[in-house]
């Protein structure tokens, strides 16, 4: 089994025109059109390799998320964190971190923003917007 060893200070995109720095890049299949999260390589519909980057709108909602407590390493003390799973407007579901208040309903719109480390690929961080209003664009 080979493994393709990744450059973490490179950008992972097949081509600059599939990557756009302002925008969600999600997944569409060829074939029959299906839209995915970013991360899927195969169309679970057809079955088909043939995926496309297609930009999302980058709006949507929490379908359930969490407080969780982590530390960047051992000598830090530990931060809470919101991680959830955000459903686009598009359809696919996102797992993700969350910033701002969550209501208890849960429900509450979102928008991406991306937070670039460093070196490497840049993460898409949801904010919580103050009402749906706010998303259609």
């Amino acid at each position: 089994m080979r493994y393709r060893r990744s450059d973490p200070c490179r950008d992972n995109c097949e081509n600059t025109a599939e990557c756009r720095p302002d925008a969600l890049m999600i997944r569409r299949c060829v074939a029959c059109r299906r839209l995915f999260a970013p991360s899927v390589v195969r169309c679970s519909s057809c079955s088909s390799e043939d995926v496309e980057r297609v930009a999302a709108a980058g709006t949507g909602s929490i379908v359930c998320w969490r407080v969780v407590e982590y530390a960047a390493n051992a000598l830090v003390d530990p931060v809470p964190a919101i991680i959830a799973i955000v459903e686009l407007d598009e359809g696919p579901w996102v797992y993700t971190t969350v910033e701002g208040e969550i209501p208890q309903t849960g429900d509450q719109p979102v928008r991406v923003r991306f937070q670039a480390p460093p070196c490497g690929n840049r993460f898409p961080i949801f904010a919580v917007l103050p009402d749906r209003a706010v998303c259609t664009a």
